[in-house]
């Protein structure tokens, strides 16, 4: 009698999971997890924070998303389906004029490879 492999069990949790530390010893822990966070702390944005990572990285992004934003607002506003690839996620403007944001579903960590590329964290 042969028997089926029991299904793979897919494991999620919050993006509280990941500090942003992109050093594969470090996230050995997370190899096979699933979990969403904005694009600013999955790509190599330790650049412009002189390499540390903190509990206000998120909000660093949000600001710049804020800056880059202001802008390019009327231009959303006025083209239904218009989107600009934020450092928060995939931003865009709804009828009523309320900002909407888009994260990629799932993002899987294996601790020896990198993140996707930034462009390709808006894929669905």
């Amino acid at each position: 009698m042969h028997l089926a492999a029991p299904p793979t069990l897919t494991v999620m949790a919050t993006s509280h999971v990941y500090s942003g530390d992109a050093d594969p010893q470090h996230n050995a822990a997370l190899d096979g997890l699933c979990f969403v966070d904005i694009p600013w702390m999955l790509t190599a944005h330790q650049n412009v924070t002189h390499g540390r990572v903190d509990a206000l990285a998120r909000l660093y992004a949000m600001g710049i998303d804020a800056y880059r934003l202001l802008p390019r607002l009327t231009g959303l506003a006025n083209n239904p389906g218009g989107y600009y690839p934020g450092q928060t996620g995939g931003l865009s403007v709804d009828q009523v004029g309320r900002i909407q944001r888009q994260l990629r579903s799932i993002v899987s960590v294996m601790a020896a490879r990198s993140f996707p590329p930034n462009d390709a964290i808006f894929q669905s």
